[in-house]
C-alpha cells in the first residue's frame, strides 16, 4: 500500500512542472499547492497469503503434575489351583507288647485208632551178569522189584514190576600189532624199539594218533611194571586177544597177533621177556644195543597162542644180528 501512494505523488508533480512551463509567471506558491496529498484511495484487495515459516525448536517440558486421587478398588480375582500335599510325617515307634496270657487246661486224649490189616511185603532180587551179557557187556548185575502177592516170601517172574541193571565199565580196546618191518638187535635201547613201533602205527591210518610200546625189556624196564594194564587187548583186525592185563598175562592168548596192516604172519620177534612181562635180561643183545653175533637176544614166536607167543624156551635166543620184528602194543 506504501508503493501506491508515493506513485501517486510522483504523477501529480510531473503535472505541476508542465504548467509552470506554460505560464512562467506562476509562483511558488503554485508549485506547493501542484504537490499536494491528493485524497486516501480505497483499501486494496488483500495479498495472498504469505508461505509458513520454519517450525520454531520445542519449547521446554513443562513441571509434572499433582498426584491424581487413587482410583476405585478393582473386583476380586479367581481362587488360584489347589497347593501339592506334605509327605507323610514319620510313624510313631510301636508300643511295648502286652504281658502274655496264661496257658489254658490241656484237653483230654483221644482214644488209639485200631490198627489196619497188614499190607503185601516188597522183594528185590539180584543177579550176577557175567561178561559178555547182553544188557552188560563187561558183565554187572540185574535187579528185579516186586510185591510178594502170594506171601510165599519169593519174588516169582509174574510179581517182578521193575528192572534195573548195574553194568561194569567197559574196558577200551587197546591194539597189539607186530611190525611189519624187521630188525637187528640193534634197537637204539627201549626208546629206539619204542619209537619204531610208534613210527609203524603213525604211517598207519587206522592207527594213527595212538601211543605204542615195545614189548621188550632190560636190565632196568620190562612191561609188566612200564605199560598201561587197563582195558582189553585186540589186533589190527578187531579180534579179542586178550580179555584184560590179567588173561594177555595168563600163557594162552585168544587169537593171532597180526602186523600194523592186519597181516598174519608165523614168525620170531624180539622180545627179551618172559610171558608174564619180566625181564630175560642179560640175554637181551646188550640192552638193544648191538646188533652182532657177538652177543644174543631172547625171542617169542606168533605161530603159537600158548606162552611162547612171548619167550620160546627151546630155542628161545638167537645172535642179534638176525632179522625179527617186535610186539607193539597201545599204552
Amino acid at each position: 500500500m506504501m508503493m501506491m501512494l508515493v506513485a501517486t505523488a510522483s504523477l501529480v508533480a510531473c503535472s505541476g512542472s508542465t504548467e509552470a512551463d506554460e505560464s512562467s509567471t506562476g509562483s511558488s506558491s503554485g508549485f506547493v499547492s501542484a504537490v499536494q496529498t491528493g485524497a486516501k484511495g480505497d483499501k486494496g484487495d488483500q495479498g495472498e497469503t504469505g508461505a509458513t515459516g520454519a517450525t520454531g525448536e520445542t519449547g521446554l517440558t513443562g513441571p509434572t503434575g499433582a498426584t491424581g486421587d487413587t482410583g476405585a478398588q478393582g473386583a476380586k480375582g479367581d481362587t488360584g489351583a489347589a497347593g501339592t500335599n506334605g509327605t507323610n510325617g514319620v510313624d510313631g515307634t510301636n508300643g511295648t507288647n502286652g504281658a502274655d496270657g496264661t496257658n489254658g487246661t490241656n484237653g483230654t486224649n483221644g482214644t488209639n485208632g485200631t490198627n489196619g490189616t497188614s499190607g503185601a511185603t516188597s522183594l528185590m532180587k539180584v543177579t550176577n551178569l557175567s561178561y559178555g551179557d547182553a544188557n552188560c557187556p563187561a558183565g554187572g548185575f540185574r535187579v528185579e522189584a516186586g510185591v510178594d502177592a502170594d506171601k510165599n516170601g519169593t519174588l516169582d517172574a509174574g510179581e517182578v514190576t521193575q528192572t534195573q541193571y548195574v553194568c561194569n565199565a567197559i574196558p577200551r580196546k587197546r591194539v597189539m600189532f607186530t611190525t611189519s618191518t624187521r630188525y637187528t638187535g640193534d634197537l637204539g635201547g627201549i626208546t629206539g624199539a619204542d619209537a619204531k613201533c610208534q613210527a609203524r602205527a603213525d604211517a598207519t591210518p587206522a592207527l594213527a594218533g595212538k601211543t605204542f610200546k615195545a614189548w621188550v625189556s632190560d636190565a632196568t624196564h620190562a612191561p609188566r611194571y612200564t605199560f598201561t594194564r587197563d582195558g582189553q587187548f585186540v589186533s589190527t583186525t578187531g579180534e579179542q586177544i586178550a580179555e584184560s592185563w590179567a588173561d594177555l598175562r595168563d600163557t594162552v592168548l585168544s587169537a593171532d597177533v597180526r602186523d600194523e596192516n592186519g597181516v598174519y604172519t608165523p614168525q620170531q620177534l624180539w622180545t627179551g621177556t618172559d610171558e608174564l612181562g619180566n625181564s630175560l635180561d642179560p640175554v637181551t643183545c646188550s640192552n638193544w644195543t648191538d646188533g652182532t653175533n657177538a652177543s644174543e637176544g631172547y625171542y617169542g614166536s606168533t605161530s603159537t597162542l600158548q606162552w611162547y607167543w612171548s619167550f620160546y624156551y627151546d630155542t628161545g635166543y638167537d645172535f642179534c644180528d638176525t632179522l625179527r620184528a617186535l610186539y607193539c602194543v597201545e599204552q
